[in-house]
C-alpha cells in the first residue's frame, strides 16, 4: 500500500469524538481501509497532487492580493 494513499484516505474518515482530546486509535482500529491495486492508488495520488497544486496556486494568488492592491492604489491614486 502506498503511504500517501493511506494518509489521504485517513483524512476522509469521520472519527467519533474528533473534537475532544482523546486517543482516537480505538475508533480508527474499527475502520476498514479499502486496498485498491497499486496502479489505482498511483492514479488517485496523482489526482490528489494535481488538486493540491491548484490549491497552492490559488493560495499564492490570494496571498499576493493585498500587495497588488496596494501597488495599484499607489500607482493610480
Amino acid at each position: 500500500m502506498r503511504m500517501k494513499f493511506l494518509c489521504e484516505y485517513l483524512k476522509t474518515i469521520a472519527i467519533e469524538n474528533a473534537g475532544r482530546y482523546e486517543r482516537h486509535f480505538k475508533y480508527l482500529k474499527n475502520q476498514r481501509v479499502p486496498v485498491p491495486s497499486l496502479a489505482e492508488q498511483d492514479r488517485i495520488i496523482s489526482e490528489v497532487e494535481k488538486l493540491e497544486a491548484k490549491i497552492a496556486a490559488a493560495r499564492a494568488v490570494l496571498d499576493a492580493a493585498p500587495a497588488r492592491k496596494q501597488m495599484i492604489f499607489e500607482k493610480w491614486l
